[in-house]
């Protein structure tokens, strides 16, 4: 259970840091990975 919320959280990061990077800001990093996680 634990390792599968890790899992969740990294994958979640890499979304929100490749998101970031396609637009080009690194701002909304954390509000991606937020947003990612209550979509899902």
């Amino acid at each position: 259970m634990f390792l599968g919320m890790m899992v969740l959280q990294l994958l979640s990061l890499m979304f929100a840091e490749m998101d970031s990077c396609l637009r080009g800001s690194d701002s909304t990093l954390v509000n991606d990975s937020v947003q990612g996680m209550t979509e899902f």
